[in-house]
């Protein structure tokens, strides 16, 4: 299984040791101990230890990336004004720049199935477009004191959903 969590502000980035000490009190508190699944964290450059154990010799785990609005567009940008410059100093051609290669360097954050968006505010500011074109879209009221009810509510939505891709 692979999440993202993507926060504007970048908090989550900023404190990952704080995350990896709640998922595990969260694993401890809901399931009864925090070795049921390794836990990775992946933030976009930097390397982070792997938390938590496995479980009967099979390596059950979650890939949680953590994205902030310094992923979206500011990095696209930077990324297209290199393979101008590139261009422009004859170090590559307009056709060697493909998709394949655009996503290479943007790095290797799965499109997510489902983004729980909070608050009342529809928008969609910040969120690298390229990624959610496919995701689904669940509002949540908000962020604070958010219950397991509610968030088992949005994953049974995002379950009912049918996705047609064009269909």
């Amino acid at each position: 299984m692979s999440s993202v969590f993507f926060v504007r502000e970048g908090a989550l980035k900023e404190n990952v040791a704080r995350l990896y000490k709640e998922i595990s009190r969260s694993q401890v508190e809901h399931f009864g101990c925090d070795s049921r699944c390794k836990v990775v964290l992946h933030v976009k450059g930097r390397e982070l230890p792997e938390k938590n154990g496995q479980r009967n010799g099979y390596k059950q785990h979650i890939n949680v990336h953590l994205a902030s609005s310094d992923d979206g567009r500011p990095q696209l940008a930077s990324i297209a004004r290199t393979f101008c410059e590139a261009v422009e100093r004859r170090q590559m051609t307009p056709s060697d720049i493909t998709p394949h290669l655009i996503q290479r360097e943007l790095g290797d954050v799965p499109d997510p199935d489902l983004l729980l968006r909070c608050g009342c505010v529809h928008s969609l500011l910040g969120y690298p477009p390229w990624q959610i074109r496919l995701t689904e879209i669940v509002t949540l009221p908000t962020h604070r004191n958010l219950r397991l009810s509610e968030f088992l509510e949005a994953l049974a939505k995002y379950n009912k959903r049918e996705q047609r891709f064009g269909k």
